[in-house]
């Protein structure tokens, strides 16, 4: 009885082995973003600067890339940045149906 119990327990090891190396968990690569960083001009809404968590730019798609996200992965939009023009320029961050306005910036040093 122990004989079967060694086999099957090796059986198992060498099961999950072979399927993880089919899953190819070995080869996977670090996923993406876990944030990104947008500087905004208040006065004018210009984009400034984007960067990821390791000041590293984003990847900027092509209108294709973006319309085959579109068709083959069906994204949902879970944000939008508005900006409106008042003195300086407010940004509104609207993020899963709520809104938060972002004003009166302190002037940089």
């Amino acid at each position: 009885m122990k004989k079967f119990t060694i086999i099957g327990l090796i059986l198992a090891i060498l099961s999950m082995g072979v399927f993880l190396a089919c899953a190819g968990v070995s080869t996977k690569t670090k996923s993406g973003s876990k944030y990104f960083k947008l500087k905004i001009n208040t006065e004018t809404g210009e984009v400034v600067e984007k960067l990821d968590e390791s000041n590293q730019p984003p990847e900027e798609l092509t209108p294709q890339e973006l319309h085959q996200i579109y068709q083959t992965k069906h994204p949902i939009q879970i944000g939008e940045i508005l900006y409106y023009q008042s003195s300086p320029g407010c940004i509104i961050v609207i993020i899963a149906g709520k809104a938060f306005q972002l004003c009166n910036f302190p002037t940089p040093p």
